[in-house]
């Protein structure tokens, strides 16, 4: 279909569903439903569900961006430490309940307050000689390997590891969160900065910056 033939059946469309009609020339849709404001190929704020295989994609292509991003800053800013991936955490704690790891949650308690993987323990609440294996994770692995660090170093011969890429892997490995002071599932996570804010999956999960760490 040309585009005056678009333009003219999308005007028909809108005139018997009594819609203002899309003016967008690079939506396709000729029962698009956005109206004037339709951003449809554009970009992601106004869709119409025709056109949601183009939001799927954008949205696919925004999540693994950010997983690159997060990867790269990994790399070349936190220090260097034994660490544990969010699949491999998954499966151990999907496994017998006398081997799963002790949970150390780094972050500061505004952070926590937002939410945090289910049966995690503070920093302050963890202890050296620890018998079970000891799992710490923050938001990207920073504090968490420094954490893991101090562990390791109170109690050479326990076994620690850091999440590697810690809340920001876990959400982008489906895991779940929940609220800490009801245990209640929840899909809102503190992302402490901007930056690392844009390392989140594209979707799935409500990434706030709120409460402000002290």
């Amino acid at each position: 279909m040309d585009t005056e033939a678009l333009a003219a059946s999308k005007a028909a469309w809108a005139k018997r569903h009594g819609k203002e009609s899309c003016c967008n020339p690079k939506c396709f849709c000729a029962e698009c439903d956005c109206g004037p404001g339709c951003t449809c190929n554009i970009s992601l704020e106004v869709n119409c569900d025709p056109c949601k295989e183009f939001k799927a994609t954008k949205l696919a292509e925004k999540t693994a961006g950010a997983l690159e991003t997060a990867v790269a800053f990994a790399r070349y800013s936190i220090p260097d430490f034994p660490s544990i991936t969010a699949q491999e955490l998954l499966e151990l704690l999907e496994g017998p309940e006398d081997q799963r790891p002790l949970l150390v949650d780094c972050r500061s308690a505004a952070e926590r307050s937002v939410s945090i993987i289910r049966g995690a323990s503070t920093a302050g609440e963890a202890r050296s000689g620890e018998s079970r294996p000891v799992v710490t994770y923050c938001t990207i692995g920073s504090r968490s390997s420094q954490h893991a660090a101090l562990l390791l170093q109170a109690t050479p011969d326990a076994n620690v590891r850091s999440l590697h890429l810690s809340l920001v892997g876990w959400c982008h490995a489906g895991g779940e969160l929940v609220k800490p002071e009801t245990s209640e599932p929840t899909k809102r996570v503190h992302a402490h900065t901007e930056d690392f804010a844009r390392m989140f999956p594209g979707s799935g999960y409500e990434v706030v910056l709120e409460p402000v760490p002290e």
